[in-house]
């Protein structure tokens, strides 16, 4: 039974890593070792983990070098054919690491195999949020898809050493996206595998995770991103199109353009797509469904999020090639306020309900044709008066 190294870097997180190594600890697959990379810790993360684990895992200090670095220690020390990371604020389900390695038993010419990923809050709670990772559809992931933009969360990952080490590991030079840099290296010795049910949650806003958004980040994680496809240039030469190529450039624009977007920094995202236009122009064929998704992955990601706000914004002030679809706003806003005024009603939030789905006809008239919407306006108006009066426990 093959031996598989988990290798958990952390760094200040002494209340998220045990449950990160119980996890572990009640994986199904039996044969495993556990290293844990402390990357420079203040708090009491080295004497907590001693006192609990022991010599059930492998306890390593090093002063602060960046995760890529710990990581790459993990892999060093590695004794398993098979590497698998895991963040230390990150969860795994039991049967993770049998399952993947049943994957990369039956499929000898694949580097590494990851898996879909369910969402928690910062206390571990299950998000009601489709799982990430269900938009593929396939049970590989070719060289083309991953380079246009990462798809593969890091705690997902089961990688062989051998190939780890051909590839060199993780990039320290590297901030943001050093992992999507070491997947598209590993997607050139063969197609990554994809389980395609969530077998990693993910922990949302957990401590230490910035998740306000600044033009200063997405200016810097543009940066990063340029130069991760720059510097695999030469080894993707002959494999990739020139298309494939500049499509990843622009969706790497793109990002930092919605991220513009989100702050207000609105004539910056303008230049970006512009950028994005010249780079690819079919990026904006089904520009309205990409605003929608980016409206939701932002409220997956930040507290507080207005989803329609952003809409508003970006239908504003829209990219140069797009002035004349500003129309398309008013529907995308509508849509959203009818979600809204959806989950409302199920919530029994009846002014809440009525205020929103009335602002969703607002935006878009078609919505009063449907049946369900008119009940919906019409009862939660009628629960919300009879509750303000009545103040009964079947209204309120």
């Amino acid at each position: 039974m093959e031996l598989v190294s988990v290798v958990i870097p952390t760094f200040n997180r002494a209340c998220l890593i045990v449950a990160a190594i119980d996890s572990v600890l009640d994986q199904t697959h039996p044969h495993y070792e556990i290293i844990v990379v402390d990357d420079g810790s203040t708090d009491d993360t080295g004497q907590r983990l001693r006192e609990r684990y022991g010599s059930r895992i492998r306890y390593v200090y090093q002063e602060n070098q960046g995760e890529s670095a710990a990581r790459n220690r993990g892999i060093a020390l590695a004794k398993g054919a098979l590497v698998a990371f895991l963040d230390s604020d990150d969860i795994w389900l039991p049967s993770k690491l049998e399952e993947q390695v049943a994957a990369l038993r039956a499929r000898l010419g694949s580097p590494m195999v990851f898996c879909q990923v369910l969402l928690v809050d910062k206390d571990g709670r299950d998000l009601d949020q489709a799982p990430l990772g269900t938009e593929l559809t396939q049970d590989t992931v070719a060289l083309e898809q991953v380079y246009q933009g990462n798809v593969i969360v890091n705690s997902t990952v089961l990688a062989r050493r051998s190939a780890l080490e051909s590839v060199g590991g993780f990039d320290p030079q590297i901030r943001y996206g050093e992992d999507w840099d070491l997947w598209v290296r590993l997607a050139t010795l063969g197609e990554l595998l994809l389980l395609p049910k969530p077998l990693t949650k993910f922990r949302l806003y957990s401590q230490g995770q910035s998740r306000v958004p600044s033009v200063e980040r997405a200016q810097k994680e543009l940066a990063d991103h340029l130069y991760i496809l720059e510097k695999n240039v030469p080894l993707l030469k002959g494999r990739l199109s020139p298309e494939t190529m500049a499509v990843a450039r622009a969706n790497r624009y793109a990002d930092a353009g919605w991220v513009c977007y989100s702050v207000g920094e609105t004539d910056l995202a303008q230049r970006y797509f512009s950028i994005v236009y010249d780079l690819c122009p079919t990026y904006f064929a089904d520009f309205a469904d990409v605003v929608h998704r980016y409206a939701l992955r932002f409220g997956r990601e930040r507290p507080a999020w207005d989803p329609i706000r952003f809409v508003e914004t970006v239908y504003r002030h829209p990219p140069p090639p797009l002035h004349a679809y500003r129309q398309q706003g008013q529907v995308l806003q509508g849509k959203l306020w009818m979600q809204r005024g959806f989950e409302s009603y199920r919530a029994r939030r009846w002014r809440d309900a009525f205020w929103s789905t009335l602002r969703g006809v607002e935006r878009d008239g078609q919505w009063l044709r449907n049946r369900g919407v008119q009940a919906i306006l019409v009862k939660s108006l009628w629960r919300w008066i009879a509750g303000s009066v009545l103040k009964g426990p079947a209204f309120t």
